[in-house]
């Protein structure tokens, strides 16, 4: 499995990505689990794919599972993902690649959310609470819809409120969505 993350200048990033993928050794060490990132960090997902192409028992004719650590179906999961594994086929006509949805907007996403904010005393459904679901944001406004259609999700469980911001692509931005919050 060859895990794609999106990638930042901020080391965290990288390893918040590496602490996930260990867990997932743990679970399954049947699977050889690989980081790739699309921009910022190496290695990039190409290389990370030859890499097993080159090393792989049979030359090229390996398989890999390509799961995107991506939040929404946007620019990275729509184009430059899809780009880098036609080149690779190209490259590397016998290794044969299976391409995973992006994560979100997945229950167990929403799941997971809820457990991070009980580790701060934070109950789901609390209706004294509102919930701000902060994403990287895109151009693409379907991208947006699914991070907006999460936010209304959680409003029906139970929130005071809950609002969908963009961090900082597209409006709004996590501090006018709080703002809004605030005067309601």
């Amino acid at each position: 499995m060859v895990a794609v993350a999106h990638g930042s200048r901020d080391p965290r990033a990288a390893a918040t990505v590496a602490e996930l993928l260990r867990a997932v050794r743990v679970r399954r060490p049947d699977v050889p689990v690989l980081p790739s990132f699309l921009d910022h960090a190496p290695p990039a997902p190409d290389r990370v794919l030859e890499g097993l192409a080159r090393n792989g028992p049979d030359g090229d004719g390996v398989e890999a599972v390509v799961l995107p650590l991506l939040l929404t179906a946007a620019y990275h999961s729509k184009t430059d993902l899809p780009g880098v594994l036609a080149r690779v086929r190209s490259r590397r006509p016998r290794l044969r690649l299976h391409t995973a949805r992006t994560l979100g907007p997945h229950p167990l996403l929403t799941a997971a959310l809820e457990r991070r904010l009980a580790e701060v005393d934070v109950r789901p459904g609390s209706p004294g609470t509102a919930v701000v679901v902060v994403s990287a944001g895109s151009s693409d406004a379907s991208a947006n819809a699914t991070v907006a259609a999460l936010a209304d999700r959680w409003r029906a469980r139970g929130w005071w409120d809950a609002a969908a911001a963009n961090a900082p692509a597209a409006g709004p931005t996590p501090a006018e969505a709080v703002t809004a919050l605030r005067a309601e």
